[in-house]
């Protein structure tokens, strides 16, 4: 329900499914992690420094109560582990603004790719893989996320 969402805001078709793909979301280059807690968890695959971390927070109540995005070379500097299991785990700060954007730019080598103007309507499915051009700078990605805050997604399944 959580893709859904963000494919609208995001101005993406929402796909009848979703593929398992890494990222979840490649034709942004993000991964969302929808959680109760400040405690991140990637499990089973490396950070990638170039690869943006979408971090929606919900409530108890189930209500997306912060939107945080952040590339993988900052999220890798917020380790508080500093050893390499199969997971990786960074302790984020929950501030006091529901929204933070926690970097201001892309890394330098996805930079050139990126483009503010890029209309996703036009793209078949969020999880293809963008060409050049096709991919919104972190900060759009951010400003259109950051109005998941205060939408509630009610708990299906167990």
């Amino acid at each position: 329900m959580v893709k859904q969402h963000v494919c609208r805001l995001l101005g993406y078709p929402v796909p009848d499914s979703f593929r398992k793909t890494q990222p979840r979301f490649p034709g942004q280059l993000f991964d969302t992690y929808v959680q109760k807690s400040n405690n991140l968890q990637v499990w089973n695959e490396e950070l990638a420094p170039t690869r943006r971390y979408v971090l929606i927070r919900v409530s108890g109540r189930d209500v997306v109560t912060k939107v945080k995005v952040v590339t993988g070379d900052a999220l890798a500097q917020l380790d508080t582990t500093g050893t390499l299991t199969q997971k990786y785990q960074a302790r984020c700060d929950a501030g006091l603004q529901p929204t933070e954007l926690i970097v201001a730019a892309d890394t330098a080598l996805l930079r050139p790719f990126t483009s503010a103007t890029a209309d996703l309507r036009r793209l078949a499915t969020p999880v293809s893989h963008p060409r050049s051009g096709e991919l919104l700078p972190i900060a759009v990605l951010f400003k259109r996320l950051a109005h998941l805050v205060n939408t509630i997604f009610l708990r299906h399944g167990p």
